[in-house]
């Protein structure tokens, strides 16, 4: 959908879609029951404000990662995240946020909320290096 400035809300549902690049202008975005396996809705503005997901069962990883997420105040109806079985991470602002709440409350496995959307992470951070040994059957190789 890039491209297509004067598109506000977009209705995608019940497609066999498995791959979505949204422009940066979609107030609300529909893209119930497809087949995404990972959705990157980072590139949205704060003009995205209500987003309909629910039953992507192959959906594992959505970031939604975009200074902007405090946009989402249809914490509703409006904004469904439900029936998302394969739902692992979900990369936002504030894994704190009513967002997160929001999500996790729409499904029964533990999902983890993540600041962190790439390999990179920004700021300050540490790495451990070195070698682990594990001796599974205790005979010391």
């Amino acid at each position: 959908m890039t491209g297509n400035s004067s598109i506000t809300k977009l209705y995608l549902n019940n497609n066999l879609l498995n791959d979505f690049t949204s422009n940066n202008t979609v107030e609300w975005l529909e893209l119930k029951n497809n087949q995404f396996v990972s959705l990157d809705l980072s590139e949205n503005n704060e003009s995205l404000s209500r987003i309909v997901l629910s039953d992507n069962s192959n959906l594992s990883y959505i970031n939604l990662k975009n200074s902007f997420n405090n946009n989402f105040f249809y914490i509703d109806s409006y904004n469904t995240y439900q029936n998302l079985s394969n739902l692992e991470a979900v990369c936002l602002d504030d894994i704190n946020s009513s967002l997160a709440g929001w999500i996790q409350q729409q499904n029964s496995q533990s999902i983890i909320f993540t600041e962190y959307c790439s390999f990179t992470p920004g700021g300050d951070y540490y790495e451990v290096q070195g070698k682990v040994s594990i001796d599974l059957d205790n005979n010391g190789c």
